[in-house]
């Protein structure tokens, strides 16, 4: 029920966010990194997180929660933001918003995990 409530609400958030700053995120399918150093960052962070994933879980056979493949998402949306508010794009706030959505899903589960 938290779940639901939570992505309502964030989609309502972002949607009177695009339409106050009139932002169109959805002009194409796939994302455009903002230069080749966003790019480099955001892939280094995917492998990274994916090797780590794979030790933590085949290697040294641990007990990882489901909620903790957020991290890297959070990681990604914040340099996202960043490079994006950098370059003077207004789509830094969409992704500002979703690093503090997923932030905020991840601290609530991780404290209500059991």
């Amino acid at each position: 029920m938290f779940l639901i409530v939570a992505v309502v609400l964030y989609f309502r958030i972002v949607y009177f966010v695009k339409t106050k700053w009139n932002i169109n995120i959805f002009s194409s399918l796939i994302y455009k990194h903002v230069n080749k150093v966003h790019k480099a960052i955001e892939l280094s962070i995917g492998i990274i997180s994916i090797v780590a994933f794979y030790l933590v879980i085949f290697i040294y056979q641990k007990n990882m929660q489901p909620h903790y493949i957020l991290i890297p998402l959070i990681l990604i949306y914040l340099v996202r933001t960043i490079m994006e508010w950098k370059v003077d794009k207004k789509e830094y706030m969409i992704s500002g918003l979703s690093v503090a959505f997923l932030l905020f899903v991840f601290i609530i589960t991780d404290y209500f995990y059991v």
